[in-house]
């Protein structure tokens, strides 16, 4: 909705959660495709910012959410089952902890 593609076969990977001051605050429900059509939408349309296509070499994690560089390249390794849990301070300026929690066990994310 947000690009302007209508996406065919969505494939879920998961979901990121959140949390401001440990109160959950944004719910992220992860999927991908490789079938797609439709063109992104003009930069006057976007809310979000301006989209454009980037390797995935080149992916611009200084320039997105701080926890966007440890669930990514999960979801772009094809990898299912994520659920992240990542804990900002009252603002969301700043990433304090986070974590991925898969069949019961903790996994703690070592913040750069």
């Amino acid at each position: 909705e947000e690009t302007g593609f209508h996406i065919i076969d969505p494939k879920a990977h998961g979901v990121v959660n959140h949390y401001e001051n440990d109160r959950l605050s944004i719910v992220v429900y992860l999927f991908s495709t490789n079938v797609f059509f439709g063109s992104l939408k003009r930069d006057e349309e976007l809310r979000e910012g301006k989209l454009k296509w980037i390797d995935i070499d080149k992916i611009p994690y200084h320039k997105m959410w701080p926890d966007d560089q440890y669930w990514v390249p999960k979801l772009l390794a094809g990898e299912k089952d994520i659920e992240g849990h990542f804990y900002y301070n009252n603002d969301s300026k700043k990433l304090l902890k986070g974590e991925f929690r898969k069949g019961g066990e903790v996994c703690p994310v070592e913040i750069t």
